[in-house]
């Protein structure tokens, strides 16, 4: 913690003399210097006064090496806008979204993600692949959010080029509509990634929508039992696993790099635990049938 604020005085010391010697690559070293910090305890000390952007300043958050961080780029903001491009690199951003992401506890890491792409965007900064992901990564119910930035990401615009989705975009957009229960946007997004031709849909990819699944059956099934119906709850959780169960039997079929491995079946196994004591004799018997259901039923 001590290292850190000595880190921080010295940064500002240099970017406040007559001429400052801080860029790009001294922003990232702090960034992720702040990030290691993560743990330490939080500085009670309120950054509002000293924050000159509204738009920044709503995005404080209990995270002081959040909070110091923004202050860095709203002092860009206004004495460095012309140059901000250059010293908003890719990397540096994205050192910006780690230290984002992995404060998620202290605040709302999607909401904040959000902002920065559309800071990017405001300020004609173009994001690599790199940063698409870790923005669509920081989200966690904002699955609309993260199917509009792959539609963006999948048109052309001469205005604002972005980079087109790779298997990572794929991969995160679908595991954040898995999450939320948006099975029918998972098999379009599945049926979309076979067609190009840049990246070939693998064990990986199917993995990660899988434990998507997986995650939300896990971390939601005790909130929702106490809001829903149990009826209700018994359709979810039987949408869950034939889900589940037809993404295994579509690796099954695709094999090759699709080949369901170790994790597949474990996590498989995973969902079937969670559920097994609650199915009935007819809901055991729809399950031998799911080779002819699609992700969406």
């Amino acid at each position: 913690h001590s290292r850190t604020r000595a880190a921080l005085t010295l940064f500002h010391d240099s970017t406040f003399t007559d001429s400052p010697s801080t860029d790009a690559t001294s922003f990232s070293l702090l960034l992720r210097g702040l990030t290691a910090s993560l743990g330490s305890n939080q500085d009670t000390r309120s950054s509002k006064a000293v924050v000159r952007s509204p738009e920044i300043r709503d995005q404080l958050s209990e995270c002081w090496q959040w909070n110091e961080a923004l202050l860095v780029l709203d002092d860009k903001l206004h004495t460095s806008r012309d140059m901000l491009s250059t010293y908003l690199s890719n990397h540096t951003i994205s050192s910006l979204l780690t230290l984002n992401k992995e404060a998620r506890a202290l605040h709302n890491s999607g909401k904040n993600a959000i902002f920065i792409f559309g800071f990017l965007k405001d300020n004609s900064i173009v994001p690599d692949e790199h940063v698409c992901s870790l923005v669509i990564s920081s989200l966690t119910s904002e699955w609309r959010v993260a199917l509009e930035l792959f539609e963006m990401m999948s048109k052309d615009s001469s205005a604002w080029s972005l980079p087109k989705p790779n298997e990572y975009i794929y991969s995160s957009v679908m595991t954040i509509c898995a999450r939320n229960q948006q099975f029918g946007s998972v098999s379009a997004l599945l049926d979309a990634a076979h067609i190009v031709t840049n990246f070939v849909v693998n064990t990986w990819i199917y993995n990660s929508v899988l434990q998507g699944i997986v995650h939300t059956s896990q971390r939601r099934y005790n909130s929702s039992m106490q809001k829903r119906s149990r009826s209700w709850m018994v359709t979810l959780r039987n949408k869950r696993l034939k889900t589940a169960l037809r993404l295994v039997r579509r690796m099954e079929e695709e094999g090759q790099q699709a080949s369901p491995d170790v994790i597949t079946y474990n996590t498989l196994l995973s969902a079937l635990s969670q559920v097994a004591t609650s199915l009935g004799v007819s809901d055991w018997s729809d399950l031998r049938n799911i080779g002819n259901m699609s992700v969406e039923d």
